[in-house]
């Protein structure tokens, strides 16, 4: 049964793809944990950049809809002026 891996490694590269790993699907990889501690002396920092992000989104999302608001109302405009002046 020793050879079972390298059965599993030969078939892999006849077969052109990747080995299965043994490595149960559950596991997570996990960040070290001095990168966290980083992250929370900061003063909350990551808050700040995920406020400035949504309310960014919000911003643009106002202005796309002033822009449409304002292209349908020059569109009526401009329908109103050809049916007014479009007969004289």
């Amino acid at each position: 049964m020793g050879s079972l891996p390298n059965l599993e490694l030969a078939i892999a590269q006849r077969i052109g793809s990747r080995p299965v790993s043994r490595r149960p699907r559950h596991t997570k990889k996990r960040r070290p944990s001095s990168h966290r501690d980083a992250s929370l002396a900061s003063g909350g920092e990551g808050n700040l950049r995920l406020w400035l992000r949504l309310s960014l989104r919000l911003w643009l999302r106002l202005r796309v809809v002033l822009l449409l608001m304002d292209v349908l109302r020059r569109a009526v405009l401009f329908l109103v002026d050809l049916f007014l002046f479009g007969c004289c």
